[in-house]
């Protein structure tokens, strides 16, 4: 249980700093046919679409960072929660824990 944990661990750390970056690279205005910025805005896009349009902000940067905000917060809590999970099954597997 320990590895998938690790593993949860390593893929929500990957998609919260796709996101943070995206977040990052739009608000500075970064240019979209680089290769870089070309991988990591889409691939925020897509992990934040079901977010997209949480709140209706007349600015969009600021609806922006808000929302993909709030999703990057919802995948950090949803990984955090399924660690918790996973380490107190394994603990009670092996006969620690409460």
């Amino acid at each position: 249980m320990a590895i998938a944990a690790r593993v949860i661990n390593i893929i929500v750390l990957v998609v919260v700093a796709i996101i943070l970056f995206g977040i990052v690279l739009y608000l500075l205005g970064a240019n979209e046919t680089n290769a870089v910025v070309g991988f990591f805005l889409p691939a925020a896009r897509f992990l934040v679409g079901p977010f997209n349009s949480l709140f209706e902000i007349g600015d969009n940067r600021v609806q922006v960072a808000l929302n993909w905000g709030i999703a990057m917060l919802v995948y950090l809590a949803i990984g955090i929660f399924l660690t918790r999970l996973l380490e107190r099954a394994g603990d009670r597997r092996v006969g620690g824990g409460a």
